[in-house]
């Protein structure tokens, strides 16, 4: 199992020197740093132990203007050695590199005493005592402390002893998750191209794959990988990997984005946290207060809303927050982060993801706080059954449960099929899972919007299944359209909805006429059958009967519906019955004669050529007739 080694501390307290004496690499690249003698930027070197133990080790800076890039070296190490000079002991940035280990849950570690030749033993005693005093109550109290001499090479052997020692008994398993690499370093080799570094979070990768880099938005063929300066075919978590991208080299790169498999290239812009404030804010952390936010690599402008409670998180304590970053950026349930104050004088605390697509939230919102305290807290199945009874869309398909969780899809579908209240939606072969705490939900909605809508429109059959589909929603997401589909399906097949001409009612909606309603329905069929042939225009009818356009708009619509009158035109409508009566006549022409005319068909019906065209031309749309030129033969031939 491979591993990473991370170095911290102060300026000056000998890191990247004792890291040269590990490996006989010198990880200071830049010519700034070495005119300057100090690092800048990460360094990075690799040693391999001699139980065959592969060590990555990344060397920061520890100038307190070098933060970021401290902190963009330290996610994913598995120890670190924290240098404190025997001369110095611990100093500011000693106790700052300490917090920020801290916060991101860095759980082991080795305090390597440097420079022991420049001071007696009691000066080392006393150095030990303050590394004692720093790591007091911590994950890292009772952490072995080692002095060496760089200079000498006293002590050197037994940290590297030491180290072979923590590393084995680190039980190390690798996140079954899809490949996410931040990337921390960025170059060009003539005649390869493009290549990036990074710490491989979760995952594997191999050479033809293809990863999407976040949050520039392109995609690259890995043409080559290497661990530890030697080739490889693939390589994966826990390790330092760089890779060869074929692919665009005028697309933009750099230090902050993360290389990572298509399938998880989700980018976010407000993620859920839980948030552990240090002391550094004496009136604690205000609601909106703007950070700088360092999550992998990455470092980006961001502001922190506290959820619940007081709208000021006071120092030393935990709170559930929302962050929304001023940029896109790839984050994952998990991912550690830390905050600093926006000038980036002072690390103010940090924590995890919990969830890293969140919706907007009111602040007060005491379901949001209960969610929050599942997702963060309860185990695998919890989380699922909680996430599916929240989907804002009310199904997730088991590549969307796997984003979530930071897992494998096999993994997500294997927990899906251990939860009861889960069942499963098959279309197109995708499967959807949803609760049925979220279905009858959903399922509730729809029958409100329908009621709604009957009320509203008491003589319309149904509403439009696309028109219930978007509104039905209800400020959640709007479902899938063949996902919601299937949810009337089943409702249909229970009883409770029905399919209609007009699209989808409750089953015992039935369109009715109110008294004026009525009245007007039978007015206009009795001037249509007064004159069943040659019947009065629409418009005529209204205005000689005095009834009001949006009354007779609706009788109609009604009348139609029934079949009790028939639509040739905007303005002209005819009987029902006075059309059967019309086609009857046709059809008995048609038995002794091939074909008719207008003229003829107007002279058999008694009326007028408008209306006889008009008729015939329903006939021809209907296939009652067949039209040739300007005679009519029988559709029926």
């Amino acid at each position: 199992m491979p591993f990473v080694v991370g170095t911290a501390g102060h300026i000056d307290h000998g890191k990247t020197r004792l890291v040269r004496i590990l490996t006989g690499q010198d990880t200071d690249r830049l010519a700034e740093e070495k005119a300057r003698g100090i690092s800048i930027d990460l360094g990075f070197a690799h040693l391999d132990l001699a139980d065959g133990t592969q060590v990555g080790i990344i060397d920061v800076p520890g100038h307190e203007r070098f933060i970021r890039n401290m902190v963009a070296g330290v996610h994913g190490i598995d120890l670190v050695l924290m240098v404190v000079a025997a001369d110095d002991g611990v100093m500011p940035q000693t106790e700052e590199h300490f917090q920020i280990l801290e916060t991101l849950g860095v759980e082991a570690a080795i305090f390597v005493i440097s420079k022991t030749d420049l001071v007696a033993a009691q000066r080392i005693a006393e150095v030990e005592e303050e590394i004692e005093m720093l790591v007091e109550g911590t994950a890292l109290q009772g952490a072995p402390v080692l002095g060496v001499s760089c200079l000498s090479g006293d002590g050197i052997e037994a940290l590297v002893g030491r180290l072979s020692e923590d590393l084995a008994a680190i039980h190390k398993v690798a996140p079954r998750g899809y490949f996410r690499l931040p990337i921390d370093r960025v170059f060009s080799i003539h005649g390869h191209g493009r290549v990036i570094t990074g710490t491989a979070l979760s995952g594997e990768v191999a050479i033809g794959d293809e990863v999407f880099i976040a949050p520039g938005g392109e995609t690259y063929r890995v043409r080559g990988i290497q661990v530890h300066d030697q080739a490889v075919e693939k390589a994966g978590s826990g390790q330092r990997v760089a890779i060869n991208l074929a692919g665009s080299d005028k697309a933009k790169v750099e230090r902050g984005d993360i290389a990572c498999d298509p399938r998880i290239a989700r980018l976010s812009q407000r993620f859920d946290v839980e948030l552990e404030l240090g002391n550094a804010l004496a009136d604690g952390l205000k609601n909106y207060q703007r950070v700088r936010l360092h999550i992998g690599t990455a470092e980006r402008h961001a502001k922190v809303i506290v959820l619940g409670g007081d709208a000021v998180m006071p120092p030393s304590s935990s709170r559930f927050c929302q962050i929304v970053s001023d940029t896109p950026v790839h984050v994952m349930r998990g991912d550690g982060f830390i905050i600093r104050d926006e000038t980036a004088r002072k690390t103010l605390g940090g924590g995890r993801i919990l969830d890293p697509w969140a919706a907007k939230h009111r602040r007060a919102d005491a379901a949001v706080i209960g969610r929050l305290e599942v997702i963060g807290r309860g185990d695998p199945l919890e989380i699922i059954e909680r996430c599916l009874d929240d989907a804002p869309a009310l199904a997730m398909t088991g590549l969307d449960i796997a984003r979530f969780l930071n897992v494998g899809e096999a993994d997500a579908v294997d927990m899906l099929g251990r939860i009861s209240t889960i069942d499963e939606t098959i279309i197109n072969d995708l499967s959807w899972y949803a609760t049925e705490k979220n279905r009858a939900a959903r399922i509730a909605s729809i029958a409100a919007t329908l009621g709604a809508y009957h009320a509203e429109q008491p003589l319309e059959p149904g509403m439009g299944l696309e028109e219930l589909r978007q509104k039905s929603a209800a400020g959640a997401a709007v479902i899938e359209a063949k996902l919601f589909r299937t949810v009337i399906d089943g409702e249909v097949s229970r009883g409770a909805l029905v399919v209609t001409g007009g699209g989808v009612a409750l089953a015992a909606h039935r369109p009715k006429l109110d008294d004026d309603q009525a009245q007007a329905a039978e007015i206009v069929l009795k001037r249509l059958r007064d004159q069943p042939l040659a019947p009065p225009s629409l418009s005529d009818i209204l205005a000689t009967e005095n009834i009001a356009a949006g009354v007779g708009k609706a009788v109609v619509k009604t009348l139609e519906r029934q079949a009790l009158v028939i639509r040739l035109g905007p303005d002209m409508l005819f009987a029902g019955e006075a059309m059967e009566a019309a086609r009857a006549q046709l059809d008995h022409h048609f038995t002794g004669n091939a074909e008719i005319s207008a003229a003829e068909f107007r002279d058999i019906l008694a009326t007028t050529r408008k209306f006889a065209l008009a008729l015939l031309e329903h006939f021809d749309k209907t296939g009652v007739t067949v039209r040739l030129g300007d005679i009519r033969k029988s559709g029926k031939r």
